[in-house]
């Protein structure tokens, strides 16, 4: 699961990493654009939800409840503010998800995350993040996506901003 598409540079990274299937959420009209046309130029499986996640603001919001009822092997989350949400979510829902990447831009909402998923059994890294190389720097191993992730919990909590420079993406078609 991507909550935050941007490009849908991070999907495609799951989907080279061997996920069958992927489920993107990118509300924003252009980026959602932009996600839509990259993945189907790279023959990416995945639906596609234009939709707030946690946020109750938007006709175009889904609640972090209903989007962990469907199963996920992996969940990154950079929506700006919607993290803070997962928050109020059951330890056990959150535990239906065995890996976590989120970024958090605050300090104390960082701090409460931490907590959170420790408390609901996740093994918590905390990570502050400055571009240096790929996405597989940030959860710690380059690794390919389904059966081969291991059955354990673990979150990886970003302090900073943007995840994925697309320069990695050369050679493959994607549109900026």
């Amino acid at each position: 699961m991507d909550v935050g598409g941007y490009l849908g540079e991070t999907a495609f990274l799951f989907h080279k990493w061997g996920a069958a299937h992927l489920t993107v959420y990118e509300p924003d009209p252009l980026l959602a654009r932009f996600v839509e046309q990259n993945l189907k130029l790279n023959r990416v499986n995945f639906n596609f939800r234009p939709s707030f996640v946690g946020v109750c603001c938007s006709e175009k919001s889904v609640d972090w409840n209903t989007v962990l009822s469907e199963k996920f092997d992996i969940a990154k989350v950079d929506r700006e503010g919607c993290e803070v949400f997962l928050l109020d979510v059951a330890d056990e829902v959150l535990a239906k998800v065995p890996e976590w990447v989120i970024e958090c831009h605050r300090p104390a909402v960082l701090h409460k995350l931490g907590r959170k998923f420790s408390k609901a059994g996740f093994s918590v890294r905390f990570k502050p993040y400055y571009w240096d190389g790929p996405l597989y720097n940030l959860v710690g191993k380059f690794t390919s996506i389904g059966d081969s992730i291991p059955k354990t919990t673990s979150l990886t909590l970003l302090y900073a901003k943007y995840i994925v420079d697309n320069s990695m993406l050369s050679g493959d078609k994607f549109l900026k």
